[in-house]
């Protein structure tokens, strides 16, 4: 792995443990300003992995690629609680449709 590799993958991490993190010990604001910030850190967090290149095959524009950003996306409404589905689901919906809208630019590359 690169060194921008390295710093992206562990981008990827502090954003998703950090936003965690604030989540666990409630210094996240409540009602839609949190739903936008972890939303955000999810998107961030795909945004992060597909500056970094990693893994590849997440961002081929492939029908693999596209099942991978499905079940992410999906995992969205697994959540039993409230205070899970308050977290889980936008994280999954920000990370899912920002690996789905970049297989599906990269899927239209391939084409032309």
């Amino acid at each position: 792995m690169t060194v921008m590799q390295w710093v992206c993958f562990l981008a990827t991490l502090v954003i998703i443990l950090g936003v965690a993190g604030l989540a666990q010990l409630g210094w996240l604001p409540s009602g839609t300003a949190r739903t936008v910030i972890v939303f955000a850190a999810g998107v961030a967090a795909g945004l992060s992995l597909r500056l970094g290149g990693l893994p590849p095959a997440w961002f081929s524009g492939t029908w693999g690629a596209f099942g991978i950003a499905l079940m992410i996306t999906a995992g969205a409404c697994v959540y039993r609680t409230p205070e899970e589905r308050s977290f889980g689901m936008p994280l999954h919906l920000g990370m899912g449709l920002t690996l789905f809208v970049a297989n599906i630019v990269r899927a239209i590359r391939n084409v032309f």
